[in-house]
């Protein structure tokens, strides 16, 4: 938390803090894998601020594979929505590295993720 003083025209000094999530406070998965028997992935996190969340997943040369969606989250609150490993056409995806985007705002959070079958 960083302190900002405010001074307004009748002289009330106002103290406010600024708080920047850091990427690790925005996004979070449960378990970074998927593995036999696992059927789906959470991911979740806290939204900084209202707004539109977009959650994604790419492939490691960066080639979007799945779009999740776009979805409404309110400041403050957490979010989750999961992945069920499969891409845009409902097919499962083959084993290797992943990344999970979200973009919210002006910010991007970015979380790697194995997949093993």
């Amino acid at each position: 938390k960083t302190p900002s003083f405010t001074v307004t025209h009748s002289g009330t000094v106002t103290e406010t803090f600024t708080v920047t999530p850091t990427p690790s406070e925005i996004l979070q998965v449960d378990k970074n894998f998927f593995s036999p028997g696992r059927e789906t992935l959470l991911i979740q996190g806290l939204a900084p601020t209202t707004g539109v969340i977009v959650v994604a997943v790419y492939n490691i040369v960066g080639e979007r594979i799945r779009f999740i969606g776009d979805f409404q989250a309110t400041g403050g609150l957490p979010f989750a929505y999961s992945w069920d490993g499969t891409n845009d056409r409902g097919e499962f995806v083959g084993n290797g590295v992943y990344v999970i985007l979200l973009r919210h705002g002006g910010g991007v959070s970015l979380k790697k993720v194995i997949v093993l079958k």
